[in-house]
């Protein structure tokens, strides 16, 4: 959630330029990088450009699901910035190893980065209470709720003190978002979606409509889990609309599960199939265990709906099956014990699943 430098305008401005497009742009600049002979007076110079083109290559691919490239180019962000004595980079590199650990559930190393960013970000004010909220967000996952929230709070409070135009929307919509997932996560769904749609119409009043997909998703989350399904249908369509707009991936699988799940519900199991197919590849491409959780959360729910309606529709039939238990069967999940999120979003909801099956089976 980065810092906006906003210009009030009555437009949607969106980029020409498609992922190849960048892509040769910056591989263009790696190069010259590369070729580049430096004097020993120009060193310093060019090792703070070097920085920044790899905290740019680093943010890219962490964005587009390049791990592995991402984290590279974010590790050589980190070492130039220690030879450099550069703390203010340091902290940029943490920033994107900290937004790579939240997406892909990996707590433990969210937790240390975290801690270890603080450490320095004393003499940073705007990155220390970025960092505070971040510390929130963790004690959220791992289910201390008002802890989290309180840090959250205490972050939020600055950047409005701070926030004369505009400029820190994101950050600000950033609280509203993990102060949702925290009472979405205790079951608050209508506390919830109250502030996920605060986060949404912060943005929107700034045109700031990019980060609006993850905002619409979570609140159709909440929406699905509190049977409030037009609702839910409503935000996860929005959140589609913007999702083929805009290159952002997180949470796209999800979005288009619960609407598959949602069509089936309806009837339409032409469109429902489509749609687990594409949340399929969404979750592959991504390669998250949150989110293939919770489509695993999903298609279990999809397979109990075909069985307890004895749907007759075959592709539908033959992608999800009729075997609850392989969905069921938690033992199979990856994930971090620590991980509220996961096991209440998905262990839970996949072990209710599995003992509503076994209730009915034995009274028949």
């Amino acid at each position: 959630f980065p810092i906006v430098y906003y210009r009030e305008t009555t437009t949607l401005l969106t980029f020409p330029l498609t992922e190849e497009d960048i892509l040769k742009e910056l591989k263009s600049i790696e190069t010259l990088f590369d070729n580049s002979v430096v004097s020993k007076n120009q060193k310093s110079f060019f090792n703070q450009l070097k920085m920044e083109f790899s905290h740019i290559m680093g943010r890219y691919y962490i964005k587009t699901g390049e791990f592995e490239k991402g984290l590279k180019a974010i590790e050589n962000l980190m070492a130039i910035a220690v030879q450099e004595n550069h703390d203010g980079y340091l902290l940029k590199g943490y920033m994107q190893k900290i937004f790579y650990t939240i997406n892909a559930h990996d707590l433990i190393s969210m937790k240390a980065f975290v801690d270890q960013a603080l450490e320095i970000s004393d003499k940073f004010p705007l990155e220390h209470h970025v960092y505070k909220r971040l510390k929130g967000l963790y004690a959220i996952l791992i289910g201390h709720f008002d802890e989290g929230e309180a840090l959250i709070r205490t972050a939020h409070t600055y950047f409005e003190s701070i926030d004369k135009n505009g400029e820190f929307t994101l950050s600000i919509a950033a609280c509203y978002y993990y102060l949702g997932e925290s009472q979405r996560l205790q079951g608050n769904y209508k506390q919830a979606i109250n502030h996920f749609e605060n986060a949404i119409e912060l943005c929107k009043s700034k045109n700031l409509v990019g980060r609006l997909t993850i905002f619409y998703t979570h609140a159709g989350h909440a929406a699905f889990d509190m049977q409030d399904y037009e609702s839910a249908q409503k935000f996860f369509e929005e959140a589609t609309i913007l999702y083929k707009t805009y290159d952002f991936r997180w949470g796209r699988s999800t979005a288009s599960g619960f609407l598959g799940l949602l069509e089936l519900r309806d009837g339409y199991y032409k469109e429902a199939l489509q749609l687990f197919k594409a949340a399929d590849a969404y979750a592959s491409r991504l390669n998250n265990v949150y989110e293939q959780g919770i489509l695993r959360r999903i298609k279990a729910e999809a397979c109990q709906y075909l069985i307890q309606n004895r749907v007759r529709s075959v592709p539908i039939l033959q992608y999800i099956g009729l075997d609850l238990s392989i969905y069921c069967n938690v033992q199979t999940l990856k994930y971090q014990h620590e991980d509220m999120g996961f096991r209440r979003d998905v262990i839970q909801k996949l072990e209710a699943l599995s003992c509503e099956k076994g209730c009915q089976e034995v009274q028949q």
